[in-house]
C-alpha cells in the first residue's frame, strides 16, 4: 500500500463506449469529442489522465484540445497561456528548480 489516502483509480466511460445520447453536455461534451487520434475518438481528459499533467498542465490541454471546437479559439488560447504560466511560476518557486531556466 503506498498511503493511506490514495485516491481512488476512476473508471470514466471513453468518448467512444459512451451509452449516451449524440449530446450528452455532462459526460461528453461535443467541444471534447472533435479529436481524434489514429482514426479513435480521444477526449482531452483521456490524455490528461494518461500523462499524469496534474491540475494546471491538464487545463493547458484541454483549452487547447477545445479551442476551435467551442467557437472562442482566442479566450481557450489565452486561458492556457495563464496555466501554463502559472506553473512556470510555481516550477521556478520551488527550492530545488531547475537551474539555468527562463
Amino acid at each position: 500500500m503506498k498511503g493511506k489516502h490514495a485516491a481512488p483509480k476512476l473508471s470514466l466511460p471513453k468518448a467512444s463506449e459512451s451509452e449516451s445520447t449524440p449530446h450528452d453536455p455532462i459526460n461528453h461534451p461535443k467541444h471534447y469529442q472533435s479529436q481524434t487520434l489514429a482514426g479513435k475518438s480521444i477526449e482531452a481528459i483521456e490524455v490528461i489522465e494518461s500523462f499524469k499533467l496534474g491540475f494546471n498542465l491538464g487545463n493547458v490541454i484541454k483549452y487547447i484540445c477545445r479551442a476551435d471546437a467551442k467557437g472562442a479559439s482566442l479566450e481557450d488560447l489565452k486561458k492556457a497561456r495563464w496555466y501554463i504560466n502559472y506553473e512556470i511560476r510555481a516550477r521556478m518557486l520551488k527550492p530545488n528548480a531547475e537551474a539555468g531556466s527562463s
